[in-house]
């Protein structure tokens, strides 16, 4: 009798030790993953606003360089058609 009593205190032992195994497995298995895909989805972000933000700048100083260019094309115009 005791030592079917003790077969099955050791046996309920290591089916809970077994169980939280496999949960604090699952566990870490599944924290990882969240926050790898957080971390993909983070950089993803951060590319894609850097990448948004140089092409603005680009944008802006191309915009800014023909601006000036026209500008500087117009004003020497001017200034030949006023040497005439």
């Amino acid at each position: 009798m005791a030592l079917a009593m003790a077969m099955a205190m050791a046996m309920d032992l290591a089916m809970a030790m077994a169980m939280d195994l496999a949960m604090a497995m699952a566990m870490d298995l599944a924290m990882a993953m969240a926050m790898d895909l957080a971390m993909d989805l983070a950089m993803a972000m951060a590319m894609d606003l850097a990448m948004a933000m140089a092409m603005d700048l680009a944008m802006a100083m191309a915009m800014d360089l023909a601006m000036a260019l026209a500008m500087a094309e117009a004003l020497s115009e001017r200034r030949i058609s006023c040497k005439r």
